[in-house]
């Protein structure tokens, strides 16, 4: 972990090409510290935050491990608009580039139920596309922090961008202002889960005081 920090200390800032779909659109950072149960981001807050650690064996379903340690981290996700969202994830622990998440998120006005399978967020017969990013503005520093950015994508126009390029405190979220207020409250929950398990994946005391 030491190691991780100095590494990331010495690294430079890059700042994330805005898409064109996306141009103009408010960016919205996200606030809280790595260890609070609660986290700000524009409209949204993600309250009730908690860790669980989920020890597991899958047998068929990976060609390189037979057992994982999973985390599961359940929230929920509130705005200002009085929507309220229970939001549960898990991911197995692993290789930082070994990217699987899989997640289930309900409205608690509706009932409503979408879903986040790596990247592939669905309800019913909507769909919406996450592909990963790294678009820079200028040229890359040599030693630039790790670009880690996904897009979000409906009927082939980008409606959403999440940036984890930086250490907490650069995160952001950016999503089309014209999308009904569902499938923005569906983007923000999968941004959510994307940072948290990218902050997890990081710090591993990121969940002191937040697993049960």
């Amino acid at each position: 972990m030491l190691l991780s920090l100095l590494v990331w200390g010495c690294t430079s800032p890059v700042t994330i090409l805005v898409p064109e779909e996306l141009a103009g659109t408010a960016k919205w950072f996200v606030e809280g510290e790595m260890n609070a149960p609660q986290l700000y981001c524009g409209p949204f807050s993600v309250n009730n935050l908690r860790y669980k650690i989920i020890p597991s064996t899958m047998y068929y379903t990976d060609y390189i491990y037979s057992s994982y340690t999973f985390e599961s981290v359940d929230f929920r996700l509130e705005d200002v608009f009085g929507n309220s969202w229970e939001c549960d994830c898990e991911y197995p622990i692993r290789e930082f580039w070994t990217e699987q998440i899989r997640c289930e998120f309900q409205d608690n006005r509706s009932q409503r139920r979408w879903s986040l399978r790596d990247t592939l967020l669905t309800s019913g017969d909507t769909q919406i596309q996450i592909g990963s990013y790294s678009r820079i503005e200028g040229k890359k520093p040599f030693f630039a922090t790790k670009i880690l950015s996904y897009t979000f994508t409906s009927a082939g126009k980008r409606i959403g961008l999440v940036e984890m390029s930086g250490l907490p405190g650069n995160e952001a979220l950016r999503i089309h202002p014209d999308i009904n207020i569902e499938k923005g409250l569906a983007i923000s929950a999968a941004a959510m889960a994307f940072i948290l398990k990218n902050r997890r994946s990081y710090y591993s005391d990121y969940t002191e005081g937040l697993i049960d």
